[in-house]
């Protein structure tokens, strides 16, 4: 038989067990129950501590950010969409206005969504908790501190450059009829044409062995890049692809507050042929001293923007670091 110490402890410990199970029922009695809405929100605007107020607007079926109507990224806007649609209470924290310490104060963090002209979601955002896996809530209109699933602060704490789309242009490889460089005060022209060449011997042999292509020549169509200003200099593909890659996008890593009729003598100005359609990426000075940044303006979009100096001086190019080794 179970010796009578040990089934009083077992009795204790399941006594113990139950009041932790009803404890934390009760407890998730005072959660309340949000739930999501259908779809993607309309509008969510998010006021910052410090008083900057970002504004994302679904208008014509795009996302614009603020008066100005910056075409802004889609999936950086459906992130914060999803993350406030899809919140979880996991906790009540507090019933009084701990604020201060929770980072809830007035100040805090506050993001408001719409759809159909109503507020679907407001919650302050508090601090993270020590795990980094949840955060402290609040609703603007109830006093109690709630704990949510996920780092909501990483999510919601964005500036208008976070958010704004930063795709410039898009065209792939295989879109690229010709591009030029135009930099140091030289062009350099390399056109994607077409050329027949000898079959390759494997090729004349299966050829040879099947009677529906006995009567075919035995050559071969292919594409290879040239440079028209020195077309007798055979081309190294890798070079090339190195350039056109670069186009399937071409990504903005900044923007900032200049017109574009300001900036004057390009150091590098690049055109793209595509889908006859030409596009030029214009490169002038850098910005900033620390990391280097060049200031660009493109015929595709209306806005100054920058790019990192690793991504730009792959088109500060000469004949030579085109030429096959």
């Amino acid at each position: 038989m179970m010796n009578r110490k040990v089934l009083i402890s077992v009795i204790v410990i399941a006594v113990l067990a139950l009041l932790l199970i009803i404890g934390r029922r009760e407890r998730s009695a005072d959660v309340p129950e949000i739930e999501p809405w259908e779809g993607e929100a309309e509008e969510i605007i998010i006021q910052k501590k410090d008083d900057a107020r970002i504004r994302m607007l679904k208008k014509e079926n795009r996302w614009v950010l603020n008066d100005e109507e910056y075409p802004a990224d889609p999936q950086a806007v459906l992130k914060i969409d999803k993350a406030i649609r899809d919140l979880v209470i996991t906790d009540l924290i507090s019933e009084k206005p701990h604020y201060l310490r929770y980072g809830l104060e007035e100040k805090a963090l506050r993001v408001t969504a719409k759809k159909g002209g109503s507020v679907v979601r407001d919650l302050l955002i508090g601090k993270k908790s020590s795990t980094h896996r949840h955060t402290y809530i609040r609703f603007p209109d109830r006093p109690e501190i709630y704990l949510a699933s996920g780092n909501l602060v990483d999510a919601l704490e964005k500036t208008v450059d976070d958010l704004r789309d930063k795709e410039i242009f898009k065209v792939t490889p295989k879109g690229v009829e010709s591009f030029q460089l135009h930099y140091g005060g030289r062009k350099l022209t390399f056109a994607k044409i077409k050329e027949k060449v000898p079959a390759d011997s494997e090729e004349a042999e299966k050829e040879q062995q099947s009677k529906e292509n006995s009567a075919k020549k035995k050559e071969k169509e292919v594409e290879q890049w040239i440079c028209e200003e020195h077309r007798q200099v055979q081309i190294d593909e890798g070079a090339i692809n190195t350039v056109i890659n670069s186009f399937n996008p071409l990504k903005a890593d900044g923007f900032v507050s200049l017109k574009k009729d300001s900036l004057k003598n390009p150091r590098c100005v690049v055109t793209v042929k595509a889908s006859q359609k030409n596009i030029t990426l214009s490169i002038f000075d850098t910005e900033g001293e620390k990391e280097k940044r060049y200031l660009c303006t493109s015929s595709e979009s209306p806005y100054v923007f920058t790019l990192k100096k690793w991504s730009v001086e792959k088109y500060f190019k000469k004949l030579e670091d085109f030429k096959k080794k």
